[in-house]
């Protein structure tokens, strides 16, 4: 059928094939496929409707959402917005048939005027609620996003814990943080929580950490670490903030704390998650204090345990060829890194840097300018291809980057800004 020229003859054979078999599940999705396609929503959606009845799937939920994304029933779509909450527990399996809905802001407008003129009048209302608050979410409409969570998450003593947690880590996602700390202060105040008030807290902190509020964040992360009912992550939370607050010593010992008591335990895979992360934090830390044998000794810690990771490879290709050890390793691990995500700047600068440091300068140059294409040039990105050009023979080119990189640095970076400043002054000299 699909080597038909004309589509309306396609559309012919299928109909016939499914006027034969009504009842053939395979046929009746593939019919309302074709006829989505051909825009005869009207009847995809009919077709849809009868055999998700029958045969639910998740193609099925996808292509009637589509449908009635497309047609100007706001009733029709309501009510299948609602019925996708509740049965698939979201919507992101069905996130591409929303999104010419995300885009039309006014209509999700209409949707929530009409999901509340019914609110007393359907049982699937709280499942529509949900619905509208994420859509309004995804539109930035967070008057909608506050109302529509408030009211189906209700109050103490009988307000819905899971539902006000939804609502804080929607806002979160949405990067909008002092609304996420107000929920989730709001929801401690009113004891809300109940046993989960360890995550709530946990989630706060990082809000807070998030906002630089560290002190506060640090406060709400202890409170959650004595709380956690044995989970790990959560118990790491005061070493992360303290290492997001830049306090090395303390990050160090308290990470150290945690690998000490989880390092043996092998129960459950969150705490094997959660040492690796610390081990891979640890490293960090002994990378900003210079202690790069420690940094590495980490890393290679990780490795033992997880051999294929991919961050670790990178970052431990990346020390080694900084530190000028193991090149032709580093460079395999960084090629490693970038094989598996192509796209990624840092894997692409460690790959540059480790080609730099066995001095083949053409293609270091070729790997640092896609890193700093893939997305916001990264200041030491910039400077390693600005190093890097000026091995290859352009100094003026690696001048001008060099120029660039010293724009992009933030105050406190003071030795970085040192360290270009003074390579221009050279090259500039020359």
């Amino acid at each position: 059928l699909s080597e038909l020229e004309r589509s309306d003859e396609v559309l012919e054979r299928i109909t016939a094939l499914h006027e034969e078999q009504p009842d053939n599940a395979f046929l009746s999705y593939f019919l309302a496929d074709r006829l989505r396609a051909a825009e005869k929503h009207d009847q995809a959606a009919e077709l849809y409707l009868k055999v998700l009845g029958d045969k639910p799937s998740l193609e099925g939920y996808q292509g009637l959402m589509s449908c009635y994304v497309a047609l100007d029933d706001d009733t029709k779509l309501l009510d299948f917005i609602g019925r996708t909450m509740a049965d698939l527990d979201g919507l992101d399996a069905a996130e591409d048939s929303l999104k010419p809905l995300v885009e039309d802001t006014d209509r999700i407008k209409r949707l929530a005027e009409l999901s509340r003129s019914r609110q007393a009048e359907t049982d699937s209302w709280r499942a529509e609620a949900l619905a509208i608050a994420a859509l309004a979410a995804q539109t930035k409409q967070f008057d909608l996003v506050d109302e529509f969570y408030r009211n189906t998450a209700g109050k103490a003593p009988k307000a819905d814990a899971q539902v006000w947690i939804a609502w804080g880590l929607e806002l979160l996602l949405a990067d909008e943080t002092e609304r996420a700390i107000e929920v989730f202060q709001e929801m401690l105040d009113e004891r809300i929580p109940g046993r989960r008030t360890g995550e709530v807290l946990y989630y706060l902190s990082g809000a807070l950490a998030i906002e630089d509020r560290f002190d506060e964040a640090l406060k709400a992360a202890e409170d959650a670490a004595r709380r956690s009912q044995g989970i790990p992550a959560i118990e790491s939370r005061p070493a992360w903030v303290l290492y997001l607050s830049k306090r090395w010593d303390e990050a160090e010992s308290a990470y150290e704390e945690f690998v000490e008591k989880y390092d043996n335990d092998f129960r459950t895979g969150g705490a094997r998650a959660a040492v690796r992360e610390a081990k891979m934090t640890l490293s960090n830390i002994c990378v900003f204090q210079e202690e790069f044998n420690d940094g590495m000794e980490w890393l290679e810690q990780v490795l033992d345990e997880f051999p294929t990771d991919i961050g670790a490879y990178n970052d431990l290709g990346y020390l080694w060829a900084d530190q000028g050890v193991h090149l032709r390793r580093s460079l395999e691990m960084t090629q490693q890194a970038v094989a598996a995500e192509p796209e990624n700047a840092a894997y692409l600068d460690s790959l540059g840097w480790a080609l730099y440091r066995l001095e083949r300068y053409d293609e270091a140059v070729a790997q640092l300018k896609k890193a700093i294409e893939v997305g916001t040039p990264d200041p030491i990105i910039l400077e390693h291809l600005a190093d890097a050009l000026q091995k290859a023979g352009d100094v003026q080119e690696a001048r001008r980057v060099w120029q660039q990189a010293l724009e992009g640095l933030d105050e406190e970076q003071s030795e970085e800004r040192d360290r270009i400043e003074e390579k221009l002054q050279q090259y500039v000299l020359e």
